[in-house]
């Protein structure tokens, strides 16, 4: 007699076997009903009435408004989170899809505007400087 082996917890399959002849029965977590083979991205799962295919994420990178999560469950991405790379630092998860943070890229433009204007600026003083512009004066 052959028989699958699933997961006591969440039914996965984890092995088919062949009952020995000196076997008086199977494990309590086996079936006789062979699992299907399960398309890209499923595993199989024993329901107690029969097999299903679930989606399996586990191990992916998932990534959400709190930023990034390792996958450790079967099932679907759950709401809010994508496995997709964001595009740019300036994005953010909204419904399972990224979108830009126009905020703060409003945000970091302003950042970048000061920080050249300052560095103009510290520039024509220096040149100032060094050409002589700041002359001391004589108190009268």
């Amino acid at each position: 007699m052959i028989y699958h082996v699933f997961d006591r917890v969440t039914g996965e399959h984890l092995a088919t076997r062949r009952l020995q002849e000196q076997a008086v029965a199977a494990p309590s977590n086996s079936t006789e009903v062979e699992p299907p083979i399960p398309s890209e991205g499923h595993v199989p799962v024993w329901s107690g009435f029969g097999w299903s295919e679930v989606e399996d994420h586990r191990g992916k990178t998932l990534y959400g408004a709190e930023g990034a999560v390792r996958h450790r469950e079967l099932g679907p991405i759950p709401d809010g989170f994508t496995d997709a790379p964001p595009p740019s630092e300036f994005h953010r998860v909204v419904d399972g899809q990224w979108q830009e943070d126009v905020a703060a890229v409003a945000e970091e433009e302003a950042v970048r505007t000061a920080a050249t204007q300052r560095k103009e600026l510290t520039d024509r003083l220096l040149d100032d400087y060094e050409r002589g512009a700041f002359m001391k004066r004589e108190l009268p």
